[in-house]
């Protein structure tokens, strides 16, 4: 039983209290990160857990040996007497330091400082540590008093070994934060669109150019904007900033009399989304770059997926205009719903109004040429690969619809600069190359990357990628072409899972080849595959943000 005179416990009890408060702020932060990355949408965050990888960053040692703790609560009444506390001390401490070597390592998972995520934070920390608090001022300051009490250590002990139960409620608080955070959100952003809407009505002349799509919205969007701000007084919004409440705020806070276009990147995970932004801005042209399966998990169906982007399209007035990916089968096939008049583009299809031609594609280098109009345009950029021929080609259209001088089309499609993170030729420690395409992954786009690197002949050809997600019903099909993709064009392959292992093989082995396959998560072991067992005589083509922390390794950005 319990020594009362003796200090052993009091010390026991406060060690495993802050050491609770240590883990739990952790904990804390990796589970509003979690929402962070999910824009606090629920739909996302499921589809997020249903890899493999995702769930054991939540269900790991130290969850099943909580888990196994609680059990011990009530199978075995001596043993939590004499040894409970020590064991929920030492599990408490091997978290914390774990989180603390991550943040050594520069690996810990914490959420990007808005107001929001610091309210839900705190309101979350601050919620699951209230009691656990009681407790250790009880027992810092009235541990005499307790010991004087029947029962009184007991409770002190009991309460503070109870703080393992808070520990699995913690992500259920959380979501409910999250939960009454998103209502209240809700409501500000009707406002906040209602201001947008009555703002932009105020600009009659503005002309408002919407860009939708699977893929390609952000590429068409910047090249758009680079090609007509010399000319116009233009206004975009910001990066990958596509939301409803992204596009009012921009409204709210940029635009002004003295801008003529707004070039406005539209995105959505569910149908209704992106008809709200098209209610508020009233675009006037509306681009489709293309509708594939990309989060199809969300949206349940490619039928969904096709009506949510065609929202642009629908709400376009009689004299507004439609420009089209005809190289888009589900684009093509629903050109007979269009109401508003339309153009098209294609890389090669001459049906389409504007198409390429003549396309010469090298490492650092595309030449191709265009026709439409009865005109024939030889171009050249240094943007890659061709598939941003198409990200291209509605600004052209854009251009020949504002009546712009077209002989200046060549200079300025040659002064275009590559997207941040877009298939961008890097060079690493001891001249290794790099290409960075790691700010958005899709299987289109991946499959491009890869065309582009079978240009490297004379080196060895890489891809370090993660599964995709949210791909549905789709993700079978999807990875089984990438892996075969991969078996045709490299020679190495580093997958950061196996979450779709037995997909990506199936499609690996429709084609013989010497492809070498590693599965790697950890950071320093893919660092030594790539510099002991590939080497610097190599191309790296690096997909999606999961792979970021290794390329930067590799450009000497951090050590």
């Amino acid at each position: 039983m319990f020594n009362f005179t003796d200090n052993t416990y009091r010390i026991l009890i406060v060690l495993t209290l802050l050491a609770f408060f240590g883990r739990t702020f952790f904990a804390t932060l990796f589970q509003v990160y979690l929402w962070q990355l999910k824009e606090y949408r629920i739909d996302r965050l499921i589809d997020h857990l249903k890899s493999k990888k995702n769930r054991k960053s939540i269900f790991n040692i130290f969850f099943y040996v909580r888990l196994f703790i609680i059990l011990i609560f009530f199978f075995g009444v001596r043993f939590i007497e004499n040894n409970i506390l020590s064991l929920i001390l030492l599990i408490y401490l091997l978290e914390t330091v774990n989180s603390l070597i991550k943040i050594k390592n520069k690996t810990l998972k914490k959420p990007i400082l808005t107001k929001k995520a610091i309210l839900i934070s705190l309101i979350s920390f601050g919620t699951v540590c209230y009691f656990p608090g009681i407790f250790l001022y009880d027992a810092i300051f009235l541990y005499s008093e307790f010991t004087e009490r029947k029962f009184g250590l007991l409770f002190l002990m009991g309460g503070t070994a109870g703080t393992i139960f808070i520990t699995f409620i913690l992500p259920i608080l959380v979501f409910a934060i999250v939960l009454i955070f998103n209502i209240i959100t809700q409501l500000i952003k009707k406002y906040i669109y209602y201001k947008a809407k009555l703002k932009i009505q105020k600009f009659q002349d503005l002309l408002v150019i919407g860009i939708t799509g699977s893929y390609g919205k952000t590429s068409t969007k910047e090249f758009m904007y680079q090609i007509l701000s010399n000319d116009y007084n233009c206004l975009k919004t910001e990066k990958n900033i596509n939301s409803e409440i992204g596009v009012a705020q921009t409204v709210l806070s940029k635009l002004n009399k003295d801008h003529q276009i707004f070039i406005v990147e539209m995105g959505a995970y569910k149908k209704g989304e992106i008809k709200t932004t098209c209610q508020m801005v009233k675009p006037k042209i509306g681009i489709l770059t293309a509708i594939s399966n990309q989060h199809l998990a969300l949206f349940g169906s490619q039928e969904k997926i096709r009506q949510t982007k065609m929202e642009l399209i629908d709400s376009l007035p009689e004299d507004g205009l439609a420009i089209m990916n005809f190289d888009n089968n589900s684009i093509r096939e629903s050109l007979k719903e269009v109401t508003s008049p339309y153009k098209t583009y294609s890389l090669d299809n001459k049906k389409a109004y504007v198409y390429a031609e003549n396309i010469e594609e090298t490492e650092n280098n595309l030449k191709f040429s265009i026709n439409f109009n009865n005109q024939n345009i030889k171009l050249e950029t240094n943007i890659i690969p061709k598939h941003n021929i198409a990200n291209i080609l509605p600004s052209i259209l854009i251009a020949d619809y504002l009546g712009m001088d077209l002989r200046k089309l060549p200079q300025k499609i040659k002064d275009l600069k590559p997207i941040d993170k877009t298939m961008n030729r890097k060079t690493g420690k001891n001249d290794l190359m790099i290409i960075d395409d790691t700010y958005n992954a899709n299987p289109d786009g991946i499959k491009s990357a890869l065309e582009h690197l079978k240009l490297y002949q004379n080196q060895k050809r890489v891809i370090v990628m993660p599964s995709l997600l949210e791909l549905g019903e789709k993700s079978r099909d999807s990875h089984q072409e990438i892996g075969e993709k991969i078996s045709e064009i490299c020679t190495h392959a580093i997958f950061l899972d196996k979450d779709q292992k037995s997909n990506l093989e199936i499609g690996i082995k429709t084609i013989k080849s010497n492809l070498k396959i590693y599965y790697e998560n950890e950071k320093s072991k893919i660092l030594d595959i790539i510099e002991k067992e590939i080497g610097y005589n190599s191309v790296i083509l690096f997909e999606s943000r999961g792979t970021e922390s290794v390329m930067k390794i590799l450009l000497n950005r951090e050590e």
